[in-house]
């Protein structure tokens, strides 16, 4: 929830048919050796998804300088002549956090409870109306007292927030969740996990791409799976039937390197959505004062978004082409139940 950071882990595979690897390992060369020579990079560093700097995306495309243009509509170009499967992974990681910490929900049973739908609500909530003293309170749950405090406070904040936004017409869908939410955490049992840390789900990676794999009747005990170097995906992948899986150093793997430009450039438009003035909700800071906040305002990104020059346009539709009209399937995109920073970002690539 820091200013610098995104909500939304960011993770990418591409990948194609073994007979097609040398020609697409040529151009991929070759697009490296155009844009080194353009950034002024010499043949032994890496080209990295952080050469383009982030006030480049502020307003995505429409911001891009010349240079930034050149090398997204070169990196594109390749991409639509390789025409990769891709499988993206586009994890929340307050979602993530919550899901362990409240790993088990019980409600009475005169009551049905949909999960994802509980989940959802809850990482929403977190997103957009967290303040400091709620964050403190879930941060420093250590008990059973502990976790009635947080309680009460969370129930507190959203009926505050509930009495501050009845009857505006853009928070209705907003409304009847938190109810439903309110009702949930006032009569559900709770348990609660109060580790400090959590490592990372890794496995969700793969769960993604093994369902994308099926989806596509490709099998899994034929594919060769290459992974940047970090021990806990290594291990993780280890439990599912792929043919090979091994390890390798980006600044050796140009197949490595180009999983993180997608997702570079993935992760910065989502963060610039997220960051823009016009969507931005106004920060909390004492919820006890929420009606100070523009709550009635609609959150739609700024007109400059879509300002754009031929050129700019030209590049969203290539972009349409190459990241949505060949992946069509429903498990090109992996998220948990909080999906509305992924589902902006493809939703902008389609409109545009």
């Amino acid at each position: 929830m820091a200013d610098n950071s995104l909500d939304s882990y960011i993770g990418v595979f591409w990948g194609c048919k073994q007979e097609e690897l040398s020609a697409n390992t040529l151009m991929l060369k070759r697009f490296e050796e155009r844009q080194k020579q353009r950034f002024g990079l010499r043949q032994e560093q890496e080209l990295k998804s952080t050469i383009i700097r982030p006030k480049n995306y502020k307003y995505g495309i429409r911001s891009f300088n010349k240079t930034t243009m050149e090398f997204y509509w070169d990196l594109f170009e390749v991409l639509d002549a390789i025409n990769p499967v891709i499988q993206i992974n586009a994890i929340s990681k307050v979602e993530y956090f919550l899901r362990r910490t409240f790993e088990n929900v019980n409600m009475p049973f005169i009551y049905s409870f949909n999960e994802h739908a509980f989940y959802y609500t809850l990482t929403k909530f977190m997103i957009t109306y967290h303040n400091t003293e709620l964050l403190n309170a879930l941060y420093n749950i250590t008990d059973t007292a502990s976790l009635e405090k947080f309680i009460d406070l969370f129930l507190f904040s959203l009926r505050c927030i509930l009495d501050a936004i009845y009857g505006i017409e853009r928070k209705g869908q907003e409304i009847i969740a938190f109810e439903q939410l309110y009702k949930i955490l006032s009569e559900a049992e709770l348990t609660i996990n109060i580790a400090k840390k959590f490592d990372f789900a890794y496995f969700v990676n793969f769960e993604g791409l093994q369902r994308l794999f099926e989806e596509k009747d490709i099998d899994i005990c034929k594919v060769e799976l290459v992974l940047d170097q970090e021990e806990k995906t290594f291990v993780s992948a280890a439990q599912y039937p792929f043919l090979l899986v091994k390890q390798d150093d980006s600044k050796e793997n140009i197949h490595l390197r180009l999983s993180d430009l997608l997702s570079g450039f993935i992760g910065h438009i989502m963060r610039a959505i997220i960051c823009d003035e016009n969507v931005a909700e106004d920060v909390v800071v004492d919820v006890r004062k929420i009606k100070e906040n523009d709550l009635e305002r609609k959150r739609l990104l700024s007109t400059e978004w879509f300002n754009l020059s031929e050129e700019q346009f030209d590049l969203y539709m290539k972009l349409y082409e190459v990241l949505i009209v060949p992946h069509q399937e429903y498990w090109t995109c992996m998220t948990l139940s909080y999906n509305d920073q992924v589902i902006t970002f493809f939703t902008l690539i389609s409109v545009c």
